[in-house]
């Protein structure tokens, strides 16, 4: 009878076979860390060269200090930049529904940053909204406020400048 000789691997090649599984695995799993880490890096440093872009806060307060004539309201008060400079030529708009009536009253802040205008408008609810300088329509981004208006009242209405722009949530893991 003829010998059978089958064909099985050297001694040891399993072992071989295992390292080199290891080996590889060891390989992919340090392209994907490395992969992983240029990401979260490029990210970083997308988040920090984004441009960001400027917005306001708007403070609107009642104001019982000032003497104002029976039937009407007074609305003053002050634009700054980021900087504490004047904000010149923005725009605040003052604009409500009484029964079936719409009000809109606009003041405009001048070189000094200050704003005031004596108006008469039906108590009511009115919305004050910043109408940036070289805007003007409003924004779907701007910032405006509810205030409910009464006459023989002044409002201190101030807007600062801020810098609004790119927020995320980057999580920070050790890998």
């Amino acid at each position: 009878m003829a010998a059978r000789t089958a064909l099985r691997p050297a001694r040891g090649s399993h072992a071989a076979a295992g390292h080199e599984r290891a080996g590889l695995r060891r390989r992919v799993r340090g392209v994907f860390t490395a992969l992983a880490s240029a990401l979260v890096v490029a990210l970083s440093i997308g988040y920090l060269v984004t441009p960001s872009a400027t917005g306001y806060a708007l403070s609107v307060k009642e104001d019982n200090s000032l003497h104002v004539a029976r039937g009407s309201e007074v609305l003053y008060g002050k634009a700054t930049t980021m900087q504490g400079r004047p904000e010149v030529g923005l725009r605040i708009a003052v604009s409500g529904k009484v029964g079936h009536r719409a009000y809109c009253v606009t003041l405009v802040s001048g070189r000094d940053g200050t704003y005031r205008r004596q108006v008469q408008l039906p108590a009511g609810v009115y919305t004050v909204t910043v109408v940036e300088p070289w805007s003007w329509h409003h924004r779907p981004h701007s910032v405006s406020e509810r205030i409910r208006l009464r006459p023989g009242h002044a409002y201190r209405i101030d807007v600062h400048q801020t810098r609004r722009g790119l927020f995320t949530f980057l999580p920070v893991s050790s890998y």
